[in-house]
């Protein structure tokens, strides 16, 4: 039948009368239409193709496939890869329309470093980039990152330290591609190192501190905040009160400077007091040491160590055996510093027992003379013949022997005597011969 309108009447055996018009109308040819947008990165599946349908009688039908296998029934495809995708749309009346789209990529985007330019030292920014960027989609942008810091967003960065680069370079479909390290090397071989840390302990001697290594044309040693220079060679002299000091070596080569600390620590001495010297009296208990000695955390070592009751000890006792006697107090601290001092022990005048007397009137050794009994208040002294029998006895020896018995004056001969000193806490006693001359 061709277009145009048509009409019909029903008529039945009794004259009823049914009729109507239809129009026949031709749609037009099945036409595609379409948009095709292919991935925005390379590697990407993100294509789309949307298609616009005409003609026909809706609703339709559509199959796609891809590389001969079914692929979806969505009038609308998205989530691409790269390749060929075809299609077979149909209307209600069966008539077909096909045709085939492709999905293409941007090519990968790609970096090339053309040059590499070095740094002339650690602290100099002179290094450079130089590269060549392809694929993607035009215009790039530049990101690059040092410790976590954008340096620069050129091209073709210059003026840049030495260090591990991280390079991200983005197109204008937000695609990017990362070179995650590139490195500006040092060129130079500019370095100071010395000991982290040095102590000693106190002394008025200035004392030397030396670098372990040194690369620079000039150095200089400063103790911050003092910017005054303490010496521009390898090694420094230095000394100061005890404390914590940090000295700052700076080498310099050009226009490249690098610099390294040493912590100095200089120990205290530690206190050592070995006590006042004293006077005692023989065989008396002498307790040396001050009050207090040294401080706890600190040892100690007397010396001569025989005389003491122990060596070690912050306050060691002496039994007085010797008219003089010193003793040297050695302290080491934890930190091994050490001190001395020292002490004095003197015996009080001894007693000075004369071996004789003449007991003849002429006022010239006419007594027996026993000395330095000062310190012996309670002294007893017995003087005996050769058989035994006493002939002179004192308490104080306050008057001395002058050779007679019961007021006789006793032979020319020799006698022995006995002394007791009384010294409370001491057995202390003596006995000898003792002659009487004329």
């Amino acid at each position: 039948m061709s277009i145009g309108a048509y009409c019909y009447e029903v008529v039945d055996f009794i004259g009823c009368v049914i009729s109507d018009c239809y129009a026949l109308n031709d749609p037009g040819p099945l036409n595609l239409g379409q948009t095709v947008n292919s991935t925005n990165c390379f590697g990407t599946n993100d294509g789309e193709v949307s298609l616009e349908v005409s003609g026909g009688y809706a609703p339709y039908t559509t199959v796609w496939t891809l590389n001969g296998t079914l692929f979806s029934t969505e009038e609308d495809i998205a989530g691409l890869a790269i390749g060929v995708y075809a299609v077979n749309l149909s209307d209600t009346m069966g008539c077909t329309i096909e045709d085939t789209f492709t999905i293409s990529e941007l090519p990968l985007l790609t970096v090339v470093f053309d040059n590499i330019i070095g740094a002339t030292c650690a602290t100099s920014s002179d290094g450079a980039f130089e590269t060549t960027v392809s694929g993607g989609m035009l215009n790039y942008s530049y990101s690059w990152v040092l410790n976590g810091t954008e340096e620069s967003t050129e091209e073709d960065p210059s003026e840049l330290g030495a260090g591990d680069y991280q390079l991200t370079v983005t197109d204008a479909n937000d695609c990017n591609t990362e070179i995650a390290s590139v490195i500006i090397p040092v060129l130079g071989t500019l370095e100071v190192i010395v000991p982290q840390n040095i102590s000693w302990c106190f002394t008025e001697d200035l004392q030397l501190i030396e670098t372990i290594s040194v690369e620079a044309q000039s150095i200089e040693w400063t103790n911050p905040p003092s910017t005054d220079v303490l010496s521009t060679t390898n090694s420094v002299f230095f000394q100061e009160e005890p404390g914590v000091y940090e000295l700052v070596i700076t080498g310099i080569d050009g226009p490249c400077v690098v610099t390294d600390t040493v912590e100095v620590t200089i120990h205290e001495l530690p206190q050592s007091d070995a006590g006042e010297d004293q006077d005692a009296e023989l065989e008396d208990e002498v307790i040396l040491g001050g009050n207090p000695t040294t401080d706890d955390l600190n040892t100690v070592v007397w010396a001569p160590f025989e005389l003491l009751n122990e060596s070690s000890l912050f306050n060691p006792s002496y039994l007085v055996v010797n008219s003089i006697q010193s003793f040297v107090l050695t302290v080491t601290s934890p930190e091994g510093c050490v001190s001395e001092d020292s002490t004095q022990v003197t015996l009080s005048p001894e007693v000075d027992i004369h071996s004789g007397f003449t007991p003849n009137s002429d006022n010239i050794n006419d007594v027996w003379v026993i000395g330095n009994l000062q310190n012996y208040p309670s002294i007893e002294v017995w003087v005996y013949n050769r058989w035994g029998e006493e002939m002179f006895y004192s308490q104080g020896y306050n008057q001395p022997w002058d050779g007679t018995y019961n007021g006789d004056s006793l032979p020319i001969g020799t006698y022995y005597y006995v002394i007791d000193f009384n010294k409370p806490g001491f057995q202390l006693t003596t006995d000898g011969p003792v002659t009487i001359l004329r």
